[in-house]
């Protein structure tokens, strides 16, 4: 057993991992509760990755919407310095292959207490004529559509005036 307070790379990913690396869970049960091992591995290469990371995913145009654009911050992973290029590319990916980015309200209920993506990740995002859409990440019934009020503010105030919803893969854009 490990003790849950061992530093290094085997000790933050305990913490990640809610104990479960101390308590051998996650190789019990074969998965990692509340978060992937691929975030993990993103988290801990920084941000910079993190952004390759989506910018790639989005390139492939197999996917309608990437979310948690800055999940990063739920963890307290802050970047320093200007991160205008990364979010640029990830998001020029985006725009390209017509990739809707989503406003989550999760990240109000985390200790970060912002929605995702940022402002400014946003704002940039509208410049260059990406879509969005919303959800709330619900992970109990009562968690459904929580906030999403402010999610339509916060899209309005960074100029958007309508978003994407999904049926059977299919878009439609609807005013907001």
């Amino acid at each position: 057993m490990m003790d849950s307070n061992q530093k290094g790379l085997l000790g933050m990913f305990n913490v990640f991992a809610g104990g479960a690396v101390s308590r051998m869970a996650i190789f019990a049960l074969g998965i990692m509760p509340y978060i992937s091992s691929s975030i993990i591995v993103q988290l801990l290469t920084g941000v910079t990755d993190y952004f390759k990371n989506l910018t790639d995913a989005a390139a492939t145009d197999l996917f309608q919407i990437i979310g948690h654009t800055d999940l990063p911050k739920k963890f307290g992973f802050v970047p320093e310095g200007d991160c205008v290029p990364l979010y640029r590319n990830f998001l020029t990916a985006c725009a390209d292959t017509k990739t809707c980015i989503e406003l989550n309200t999760a990240g109000l209920r985390k200790d970060c207490t912002e929605i995702y993506p940022h402002p400014d990740i946003l704002k940039l995002a509208r410049q260059l004529g990406v879509q969005i859409t919303f959800g709330s990440d619900a992970h109990a019934p009562k968690e459904v559509g929580m906030d999403l009020d402010r999610a339509v503010t916060l899209a309005r105030e960074c100029g958007y005036e309508e978003c994407c919803r999904f049926e059977k893969r299919k878009k439609s854009v609807i005013a907001i």
